[in-house]
């Protein structure tokens, strides 16, 4: 499904929780995986389940609490660009999946250096600079790309759930 905006920010997560992903994910082994040139992501999808209720917690506005996300950290290296793509090709060629998966991108180290960018067309670009913190939906059909411009490393924590899994199906339209 395509949504009709580039990103939505639905909320911003409580600070502490905040806190406690950060320390959680500078643990974590991150590995190279098929979707991202490993230089550029690596992937860690070994994440705290209790750290992954909090933020379902603070989500109970927007989703079930008892839906069950699919979850993983990206680290992003310093000084990169992630290439132009589109998310299809994480579903295996599968683009039904795309009508009922949503993927939801928290942003839990990263800086004012650090955008997303959506291409509609050659005259139609949206770039965003997420904050630290925020949930938000984002169009991951619409070819996209990212660029860590800063000395540091990016980590977003990445969630995907089902359509039915939204308590307000008008925000995923």
């Amino acid at each position: 499904m395509n949504h009709k905006f580039h990103c939505y920010k639905l909320l911003s997560i409580d600070d502490d929780v905040v806190q406690k992903l950060s320390n959680h994910i500078k643990t974590l082994e991150y590995k190279s995986c098929p979707d991202f040139p490993s230089d550029i992501i690596q992937v860690s999808t070994d994440i705290d389940n209790s750290i992954v209720s909090l933020v379902q917690q603070n989500l109970s506005k927007f989703i079930d609490i008892n839906a069950r996300p699919t979850s993983n950290i990206a680290r992003m290296s310093p000084r990169t660009y992630l290439a132009e793509h589109s998310d299809l090709s994480t579903h295996m060629g599968n683009a039904k999946k795309h009508d009922y998966t949503f993927k939801l991108q928290i942003p839990i180290i990263s800086n004012d250096k650090v955008f997303m960018m959506w291409k509609y067309t050659n005259e139609k670009t949206f770039v965003e600079n997420m904050e630290v913190g925020g949930v938000y939906i984002v169009n991951n059909i619409v070819r996209h790309s990212v660029v860590n411009g800063s000395d540091d490393y990016r980590y977003n924590l990445t969630m995907r759930y089902h359509r039915i899994s939204f308590l307000n199906p008008g925000i995923i339209s």
